[in-house]
């Protein structure tokens, strides 16, 4: 008994283990650290992952107490219970942070929501991978990088004037050219989105991380039009490149970058400010404190971590990205791995945070080919008034 008592503790501080590791890695991710610590932090965090519970197991199982060889719980000391209790308590703080994330509700907000899954391998009638890196992961059982969905969701919007009912926006994000997922894929995406017939279309970062591949974008997403115009923020992944090259290029194709510059939309005299971030990695927050009082505010950031921002700015829609719903999501558990200060409780969908309505898009690719229960996204978001829908 005591030696079953004994097992079960460990695998409760191998539990403990990982998610702590898992919460810290998550969090740095959430800074503008350089890429050579993130890569050290990722060697670093492998490594405790199996070191820790070894050194516990050796250290009081197999030596000191020796609680696997017939010891007695009675000499086991001090900091060793603290050490039992502290991995216990992360056990139990993992734990909640899964419930609390699978029984989030749905916001009242989100009036209405339709899917339609896109295989776009076999409508290409072949697998379209590139010459980039980690091709191998494309191959992976359950990896679902080529299972587009595509979404139409429809959000009340408490402030949005009956003039701008029915508004829609799609909403697209970590395009991530890399090379591995082909330019053929990315056409398709392309197609789907354009058949969505936008209003206004808003891109919310990590278009690129090879710089040599900048001509994809003229070929794919630059065929996209909305009669309210085009909108576009850079992520972390293009911080790590030359960012300027960019920025000129879609702004040469007609797309505005709203990470410098206020756009506002005008219909019968109510009007829509809209600004972007790319905070903390370039610039800093923007305040709609300039913006016309009655006018709604729209605020494009990269990572979901400036929902604090857009909340003291009486945001009225945030668009995000960056999180790509983890990219693996295990059953019961779901996402575990999400850059970001929350870790991953904005993973990906629809959140109220008031007055904030939040849209976390899972995104359109990623570095590391690989989604397990996490298909890639593109979505069309309705916006509805209040004084419509009385």
């Amino acid at each position: 008994m005591s030696v079953l008592c004994y097992v079960l503790w460990w695998i409760i501080i191998c539990n403990g283990n990982a998610a702590l590791m898992v919460a810290i890695v998550n969090r740095l991710h959430g800074y503008p650290l350089p890429e050579w610590l993130i890569h050290v932090s990722h060697k670093i965090h492998y490594l405790l992952l199996l070191f820790v519970p070894a050194v516990i197991l050796l250290a009081t199982g197999w030596y000191g107490p020796k609680l696997l060889r017939g010891g007695s719980w009675n000499d086991l000391t001090l900091a060793w219970w603290f050490v039992f209790a502290f991995f216990g308590l992360a056990t139990l703080r993992f734990w909640w942070s899964v419930t609390r994330r699978i029984w989030r509700p749905t916001p009242r907000q989100q009036l209405r929501i339709e899917s339609q899954q896109q295989h776009i391998g076999q409508e290409l009638g072949r697998s379209p991978v590139g010459l980039g890196p980690y091709a191998w992961m494309t191959s992976l059982p359950g990896n679902e990088v080529f299972q587009l969905q595509v979404h139409r969701r429809e959000f009340l919007i408490p402030r949005l004037p009956l003039a701008w009912d029915g508004l829609s926006i799609l909403h697209f994000s970590d395009v991530h050219f890399i090379g591995t997922v082909d330019i053929t894929y990315f056409q398709r995406v392309v197609e789907k989105a354009q058949e969505l017939h936008a209003d206004l279309i808003c891109f919310t970062g990590d278009l690129f991380d090879d710089p040599k591949l900048l001509p994809w974008f003229a070929e794919t997403f630059d065929r996209l039009q909305a009669p309210l115009g085009r909108l576009f923020i850079l992520g972390n992944h293009d911080w790590q490149l030359e960012t300027e090259p960019i920025r000129q290029e879609l702004t040469r194709l007609g797309w505005l970058d709203v990470s410098v510059t206020t756009q506002y939309i005008e219909r019968d005299g109510h009007q829509i400010a809209l600004k972007g971030s790319e905070f903390p990695w370039m610039g800093k927050n923007p305040s709609f404190q300039d913006c016309p009082p009655d006018a709604l505010r729209f605020f494009l950031s990269h990572t979901p971590d400036n929902i604090g921002h857009a909340q003291r700015e009486r945001v009225d829609l945030m668009l995000s990205g960056h999180n790509h719903g983890g990219q693996v999501r295990l059953p019961l558990i779901g996402p575990v791995y999400c850059p970001s200060r929350f870790g991953c409780y904005y993973a990906e969908g629809v959140f109220w945070e008031d007055p904030v309505m939040l849209h976390v898009s899972r995104g359109i690719a990623g570095r590391h080919p690989l989604r397990i229960g996490c298909p890639p996204e593109i979505t069309k978001l309705i916006l509805r008034s209040p004084q419509a829908i009385m």
